[in-house]
């Protein structure tokens, strides 16, 4: 006999299926970390201070009840501002992760007590060296499935609920943006430091000093940075490595190759097969 039951598929909008680390710390006035890029997501939600946030291209300055979210591969660093910062930041690998329209967002107060309680009970469930979560603590395996469980629904009513931020834009920062623009408008090209200089209209030094203040890199570094960015996509949308290498006016297929696998670890023929 046939059932007469119909089975409803429901896609999971965010499915964490590990961690990396976890932590919740108070960093001094002057902290300053230089920044890392890695394939899993990461959220940094700021308890009391006020923090400079570098994601990319864009640099926020979030105080207390805000939380930004670092999808896999994103660059991001962050700074104090002048004062004490405390968040609570964990990095996790998920199956699934929804497209959203803003990555920073404004948490209620009944959230954020729910993760400062989350925060609590990982201690109780993980093992941890430093932050990095190293093992589940024997017997509490139950226990470490319904933290994940929290931390999704967490972000999920982070997601439905948040109030779209508006940031207070330092002039250095708005500078930061602005040569990041004019980078991107020469991505194709092979430039100097000092043709930068002249394209942002600043001296080197006054370029190296905004590029490094929020990249955590030289001006040169960060521009081919973002020129092998644009090469991972065009060969993601199926070009070829000379075709690319040609694009992006680089001086031979074979340097191309040799800086697109130190930035990427492959090779440009093997990216993305």
């Amino acid at each position: 006999m046939l059932s007469h039951y119909k089975e409803l598929p429901i896609s999971n909008a965010l499915s964490i299926r590990s961690l990396y680390t976890f932590s919740r710390r108070i960093f001094p006035p002057d902290y300053r970390f230089e920044g890392e890029t890695h394939d899993f997501a990461e959220v940094v939600c700021i308890l009391h201070g006020r923090a400079c946030i570098t994601a990319e291209k864009t640099v926020y300055f979030l105080s207390d009840g805000q939380l930004i979210v670092h999808p896999p591969n994103e660059f991001h660093k962050i700074c104090s501002d002048g004062e004490e910062i405390e968040p609570i930041i964990f990095s996790f690998r998920t199956d699934a992760f929804p497209q959203l329209k803003q990555n920073v967002f404004h948490v209620s107060s009944e959230l954020l007590r729910s993760l400062i309680e989350i925060d609590r009970e990982a201690l109780y469930v993980f093992s941890f060296d430093d932050e990095q979560v190293t093992g589940i603590r024997e017997g509490r395996e139950m226990e470490a499935s319904i933290l994940l469980k929290k931390l999704e629904i967490f972000l999920l009513n982070v997601f439905l609920q948040g109030e779209k931020v508006q940031f207070l834009v330092s002039r250095s920062a708005e500078n930061f943006s602005r040569i990041v623009a004019l980078m991107e408008e020469n991505i194709d090209e092979n430039l100097s430091n000092a043709d930068l200089a002249r394209l942002a209209n600043c001296s080197i030094s006054s370029l190296e000093k905004i590029i490094y203040r929020y990249s955590g890199r030289g001006a040169i570094s960060y521009y081919n940075h973002l020129r092998m960015q644009r090469a991972a996509d065009l060969l993601a949308e199926g070009l070829s490595p000379k075709e690319v290498s040609s694009m992006l006016n680089f001086s031979s297929l074979n340097y191309f190759s040799l800086a697109f696998k130190k930035w990427a670890g492959v090779s440009p023929r093997h990216y993305h097969k």
